[in-house]
């Protein structure tokens, strides 16, 4: 198992095992004053070895505000793949998930770190920085 990419985006779906993302790489969100909420989507791609999708796993991703440590946002899921898949002998099964965050928000400006984490030991961070809007004046 592998987490191949983390993607901070506009908006990300996924359809028919199928990853659709709309203005990825992310790295700053200008907002005029905190609280704000987090204008971006994360999609994720997990690589799964045939002999790992009939085992349960668990999926945390997580947003914290590099300063102050505080906990932003949290997912934790559990998923465990059934059923007959049409993989070729010792092909991989990619495994897109996205997380909108657009509900969520962040109280501090800054660097936030996204983590991914699958069973505890794959991971892989991504970064962005909550910056203050330029005023005009």
């Amino acid at each position: 198992m592998e987490i191949q990419s983390i993607l901070l985006c506009d908006f990300a779906q996924v359809r028919e095992g199928l990853l659709f993302v709309l203005s990825a790489g992310i790295t700053r969100l200008a907002v005029p004053e905190v609280p704000a909420p987090f204008a971006l989507s994360i999609a994720v791609q997990i690589e799964l070895e045939q002999t790992e999708l009939s085992r349960p796993h668990q999926l945390v991703i997580s947003v914290r505000h590099n300063e102050s440590a505080s906990v932003a946002y949290r997912s934790t899921t559990a998923f465990q793949l059934q059923g007959p898949t049409s993989l070729e002998p010792g092909e991989s099964m990619m495994l897109p998930v996205v997380a909108d965050l657009r509900a969520f928000g962040a109280t501090h400006y800054g660097a936030h770190d996204v983590k991914v984490e699958v069973d505890d030991h794959h991971q892989r961070r991504a970064t962005f920085y909550l910056v203050r809007t330029p005023t005009s004046t």
